[in-house]
């Protein structure tokens, strides 16, 4: 195994930072993307209407409620496709969270740092 140098370690480093600038811009690509697609396509209206069910105490699916309730998971029997059990709540949360995280990312200072990393990308 090849000695590590303080100047081979500078540059692990660099090229990981360039990778992680990367990765982040394309990560501000996908927020957008997720942001723009939930406003067009009214996914917080749709659903706010999806079929709930209530918890068992073990965290296994329950009894349907009768009208969605936004902080009950959404009905795995109705929804068998969702890969997470997740409420209109959680979702709402974490598309507030993406959107607080591209805003951080997402500014012209951090833009402008990041774009020389970019080349075709």
């Amino acid at each position: 195994m090849a000695v590590q140098t303080p100047q081979s370690n500078a540059i692990i480093i660099v090229n990981q930072l360039t990778v992680l600038s990367i990765q982040m811009y394309q990560m501000v690509l996908t927020m957008q993307d997720l942001q723009a697609r939930i406003v067009d396509q009214g996914t917080e209206a749709t659903l706010q209407q999806f079929g709930t069910c209530a918890l068992m105490p073990d965290g296994s699916p329950g009894a349907p409620d009768g009208t969605p309730v936004q902080t009950n998971p959404m009905d795995p029997v109705l929804f068998p496709t969702m890969t997470q059990m997740i409420s209109y709540a959680q979702f709402a949360a974490c598309a507030g969270f993406m959107n607080a995280m591209e805003q951080i990312i997402n500014t012209p200072q951090n833009m402008a740092i990041i774009a020389p990393f970019l080349g075709d990308s």
